[in-house]
């Protein structure tokens, strides 16, 4: 089946919100983003797929930066970093 490897995209908490949450302007910690994600029960499945990503720039995808992501790749931050993540207050 097409788009089956995507299917828990449909239970994503951020399907049910607007995307520009979850493209904050530069420098800006993206704290409502990072709330939703923490909260999203498909956050490691969205986790995997985002560190498959090739061109991944910008953007919160799993509560983490693409500054986040890119350690996790380099193998600087192992991924059980994302559990234990806190949303700043």
């Amino acid at each position: 089946m097409i788009g089956a490897d995507y299917d828990w995209r449909d239970d994503a908490l951020c399907a049910q919100v607007g995307p520009d949450l979850f493209f904050p302007p530069l420098g800006s910690y993206a704290r409502a983003a990072r709330a939703i994600c923490k909260a999203c029960p498909v956050r490691l499945r969205c986790l995997d797929w985002s560190l498959s990503l090739e061109d991944d720039e910008f953007g919160i995808l799993a509560g983490l930066s693409s500054s986040d992501r890119a350690a996790i790749r380099a193998g600087k931050v192992s991924i059980h970093w994302l559990e234990s993540l806190e949303v700043a207050s």
